[in-house]
């Protein structure tokens, strides 16, 4: 099979051959380091703001060699369609107009449900940590569920473990930067994390939109 050409010559190559011999695992992680170079990131999360950078053409080609390998079980747009049809308005949009503070949190409480639902589906872990300063923004956090098999017997939509992108950079801040948030991991411990780092819910909610946006 004559594979597409990379927007920035990337050589989908090797994903292709452990897709096709079904090394679901090893696709995973060919995915993320792929991902990542099409950002020209070296580091291990990815902001944001590149989500608008990354050529579509390369993100077609990898959906599409996930989705032709397992049979349209798996891939980007496998995913970014079950988390859109779980609410349509999952997706942030219309929420910064949302300005009373009532409705705002109820949009948010929904929002934490579709993110819990999503997570459930697709067989991804997941936890919420409360907010430092109250208990109604939570933050989640996902992760491959370790017994779900790395398989086509897996849930539609387990991989690629696109979570491992928007894994973001928590760190404690202590030389007086400027601190966007704060999060509790337990009763005696929490991050805070900067204006360019994230969760990731908000990286797949922005990257799913993306997907969506096609």
């Amino acid at each position: 099979m004559e594979l597409p050409t990379s927007f920035v010559n990337i050589d989908y190559e090797p994903l292709f051959k452990h897709l096709i011999a079904g090394g679901w695992e090893q696709a995973d992680a060919v995915t993320y380091d792929s991902m990542l170079s099409l950002a020209e990131l070296t580091e291990g999360w990815m902001p944001r703001q590149e989500l608008a950078g990354l050529p579509a053409s390369d993100l077609m080609i990898i959906d599409r060699l996930w989705r032709l390998c397992s049979g349209n079980r798996f891939g980007f747009s496998v995913q970014a369609k079950l988390y859109h049809e779980l609410d349509q308005n999952s997706l942030y949009k219309g929420c910064e107009e949302i300005v009373e503070y009532q409705h705002y949190y109820h949009h948010r409480n929904s929002l934490e449900k579709v993110e819990e639902t999503f997570a459930a589906l697709v067989g991804w872990k997941s936890r919420q940590y409360r907010d430092r300063h109250s208990s109604h923004t939570g933050k989640w956090t996902f992760q491959r569920h370790e017994k779900v098999p790395c398989d086509l017997n897996a849930p539609v939509g387990h991989l690629p473990s696109t979570f491992k992108l928007g894994s973001g950079k928590n760190e404690k801040l202590t030389d007086g930067g400027d601190s966007y948030g704060s999060l509790w991991v337990d009763e005696y411990t929490y991050y805070e994390w900067s204006e360019n780092s994230f969760v990731d819910s908000d990286f797949l909610r922005e990257f799913y939109r993306y997907f969506n946006d096609w």
